[in-house]
């Protein structure tokens, strides 16, 4: 039986350092990124509740994390990008799109938001490549839809 599943490999993010989008630039050599969508609860558990606690939805937020292979700041305009909304205190926005190839048009679901950069580290291992760790906390809805574009 086949499966309906996507192929993590293929996902992209792209960024751009303007708070309506402007100019979006992909971050380059991704290995991996994680979406968090989460919402709090609040307790709303009274001497009514008969034993079980109750509780209303609470606010919403997002964010995310990734790893990537470093690059010099020189050759990749999104770890560039990130690493200069983290050091000027300017959100981006962000864009992952799911099962994308190297084109925009081939990506069949999107993500995207206003976010700000929490973290951006640079790991350079005895024996391994490089790596740099990004991370982001929304900072608005994030918005979910099937690509057209």
């Amino acid at each position: 039986m086949a499966t309906a599943s996507v192929p993590g490999f293929r996902a992209a993010l792209y960024l751009a350092t303007s708070s309506s989008g402007g100019t979006i630039v992909k971050f380059g050599e991704l290995k991996d990124f994680t979406l968090t969508v989460a919402q709090g609860a609040l307790d709303a558990t009274s001497k009514d509740s008969a034993g079980w606690k109750e509780f209303l939805s609470g606010l919403n937020e997002w964010g995310g994390s990734g790893t990537g292979l470093y690059l010099l700041e020189t050759t990749d305009a999104g770890q560039n990008a990130i690493f200069a909304a983290l050091s000027g205190d300017n959100p981006v926005w962000l864009q992952l799109r799911e099962a994308a190839s190297s084109m925009m048009a081939a990506a069949i679901e999107l993500f995207t938001g206003l976010a700000v950069v929490t973290q951006f580290d640079v790991e350079s291992p005895l024996d391994g490549p490089a790596l740099t760790k990004c991370a982001f906390k929304g900072t608005s809805v994030l918005t979910r839809k099937a690509a057209t574009s």
